[in-house]
């Protein structure tokens, strides 16, 4: 058995597309790094050093030739030894990452129910991408904000009853589809091609998701145009509904559009895994956006104790952003925890009660709307409880576990995934 046989038992790298063509993600600073992908899609990146050692070996270069070119390239002697040990911890942790990418989903999120496969979401999206044409996007985006101007002078108020509120509600999330073909169909029209839409829970949130990671080999500037494109489609099929209230008066198509733009403003958020985290991570060039506040931290750490600190990857101007951005992270899952916990132990302590209440109305011989508006809110309140038990459950099990867990590489091989999830109450991305 040869030293290349050797070494591959550690990971098949025959399975994996990148090392024959060179695959990259434009990060900051104009900076490039490599892209693993697996069989099953799965986009791991690697720092240059660490790629180029990988496709050395993979070619049938022996680790003395590596030596030896090294040595004489850097003017500092390694041996084969060395370069096999460093070859091992690349091709041990690429290896961990391929399994636990295939096993789990990314962190926060804990269930994936594929709803339109690959092949009808590729066709699709392929005859929406000409949506994305200038002009026709240009005209369009005039619409939405005509009617967003217009529905404002007319009254944005919700009705007081519960069944328009309902069936507006129903329009909304069948909006949500159209939010995640926008996603697809600007990968279509940027080249790559964009994976299947289904049903996933993030955190405490119900909401769709457009698998769109083929979008990590775009330009910075199109994977932006990516992450906006889900607000764009649902923005236009909305602001179509507020275009038919205005000229009908059916209520439950305000309460779409009102719904809409509410999710939006949460969703643009950089901070929870909706698109506003996308938009920004992809603005800066940061792959792995919401690692870089304990990343810092620990630097700090290391500077506190006096011990020479490895150097940022990243000019002062990004790492301050990054310290503002990691400032205003822990803020506001602070303020989340701190309002949620206390919301959901109230409400569970009440629901029980008005459960009761419902059923001696019920009982009394109320009025059915009053029975129907009540039971739809109990209906909903108790939807929220359980999944927002079970999320918070998930999210504390992972937050403990999780540094016990695989430590990615700093910078030789990290997982990377963009379900592209946005919006909470059932929104998608």
């Amino acid at each position: 058995m040869g030293e290349g046989d050797e070494v591959q038992g550690l990971l098949d790298l025959s399975s994996f597309r990148g090392l024959d063509r060179e695959l990259t993600v434009e990060v900051s600073g104009g900076r490039r790094d490599f892209l693993l992908v697996n069989d099953n899609g799965r986009h791991i990146k690697l720092a240059p050093g660490a790629y180029f050692l990988l496709k050395s070996v993979h070619r049938g270069r022996s680790f003395a030739q590596l030596a030896e070119e090294y040595s004489a390239n850097t003017g500092r002697q390694v041996s084969a030894a060395e370069i096999e040990a460093a070859y091992r911890r690349v091709a041990a942790r690429i290896a961990t990452i391929d399994s636990a990418g295939r096993q789990t989903l990314p962190s926060g999120f804990w269930l994936r129910v594929p709803l339109l496969p690959e092949t009808l979401v590729a066709r699709l999206a392929s005859r929406l991408s000409t949506l994305f044409q200038p002009a026709v996007a240009a005209a369009l985006l005039a619409f939405c904000a005509a009617t967003f101007i217009l529905l404002l002078r007319h009254g944005v108020g919700l009705p007081q009853h519960a069944a328009p509120i309902w069936l507006g509600y129903l329009l909304f999330v069948a909006s949500l589809l159209a939010h995640e073909l926008g996603h697809a169909a600007a990968c279509a029209r940027f080249g790559v091609a964009p994976s299947d839409i289904g049903f996933t829970f993030y955190l405490v949130y119900p909401a769709f998701y457009s698998d769109v990671t083929p979008a990590w080999q775009l330009p910075r500037g199109k994977r932006v145009v990516v992450d906006l494109g889900g607000f764009f489609f649902q923005f236009v099929v909305t602001a179509a509904g507020a275009a038919a209230y205005l000229a009908w008066g059916w209520e439950p198509l305000k309460v779409a559009f009102v719904l809409t733009w509410y999710s939006a403003l949460f969703a643009l958020n950089p901070v929870f895994r909706f698109d506003g985290y996308w938009v920004l991570a992809d603005a800066l060039g940061v792959t792995d956006l919401s690692r870089q506040p304990a990343r810092l931290a620990r630097h700090v750490l290391t500077l506190t104790r006096r011990r020479p600190p490895g150097a940022l990857p990243w000019p002062p101007w990004l790492v301050g952003v990054l310290v503002l951005y990691s400032v205003a992270s822990c803020w506001i899952w602070g303020l989340f925890v701190w309002r949620l916990a206390p919301f959901l132990a109230r409400s569970t302590i009440q629901f029980p009660q008005e459960l009761l209440s419902l059923g001696k109305s019920f009982l009394a011989g109320a009025p059915s709307r009053v029975l129907w508006d009540r039971s739809g809110v109990l209906v909903a309140l108790g939807l929220l409880l359980a999944t927002s038990w079970f999320g918070m459950g998930r999210l504390l099990l992972t937050a403990l576990i999780r540094p016990l867990l695989v430590r990615l590489s700093s910078g030789r091989g990290s997982l990377l995934s963009r379900p592209g999830l946005t919006s909470p109450e059932g929104h998608g991305s």
